[in-house]
């Protein structure tokens, strides 16, 4: 097995430990979601499914730190752009084919050791959760002028001039990750913001 392979095959493990130990949160707290498994589905932006008879139906997408276990961040990654095969391709945040209504922000995930030991052995014990409407992110993010017209243009002038980070004031900067393959451009937000506009949040951890 390459290294690439098995990098894949861990973070598929660790996601699936995740998944199950967020669904436990989401029961105790009486939460109606149904995780998705359909594999088109979740191509399409959609972990979790709420459902109910006098409100709208809700497509969630989870974004969980799963790269920081046990290190409690103070900001969140929007995906802007990624590439794949020396293509550059649209990241989530501004991807219209997505059926995503919701984001579930997962932050400060807490477990018994680092993810990068023995997944066998990985306990999840807590994690923090911020729901936010991707309407209201996309409305917020265009009152600070980084709406997808502008992110897609400070993107081309960081090209441009080779720079890897721009700030906008003390909510937000852009930045460029050289050391992904994917060399992936977010939008870093405080979480302090997604707070802000979010309509709930679950605090899970110690």
């Amino acid at each position: 097995m390459n290294s690439k392979t098995s990098k894949f095959n861990r973070d598929l493990l660790l996601e699936s430990k995740l998944s199950k130990f967020l669904d436990t949160i989401y029961s105790e707290l009486k939460i109606p979601l149904k995780r998705v498994t359909n594999l088109s589905e979740q191509r399409a932006g959609v972990d979790l499914h709420f459902s109910a008879s006098n409100k709208h139906d809700e497509y969630i997408d989870e974004k969980a730190q799963l790269h920081y276990v046990n290190k409690k961040l103070p900001t969140f990654a929007l995906e802007i752009s990624y590439e794949k095969d020396g293509i550059k391709h649209k990241g989530w945040l501004f991807d219209k084919s997505k059926k995503t209504t919701c984001y579930a922000f997962v932050f400060n995930i807490q477990a018994n050791q680092s993810s990068d030991a023995d997944l066998e052995k990985l306990i999840f014990s807590g994690a923090d959760i911020v729901f936010v409407k991707r309407g209201r992110l996309i409305t917020e993010l265009s009152k600070l002028n980084l709406d997808e017209s502008a992110c897609i243009m400070h993107e081309s002038r960081m090209n441009d001039e080779g720079m890897k980070r721009m700030d906008f004031g003390k909510f937000a900067s852009m930045q460029i990750s050289e050391s992904y393959k994917e060399r992936p451009c977010n939008l870093v937000v405080r979480r302090t913001f997604l707070e802000a506009i979010s309509f709930r949040k679950i605090i899970k951890s110690k």
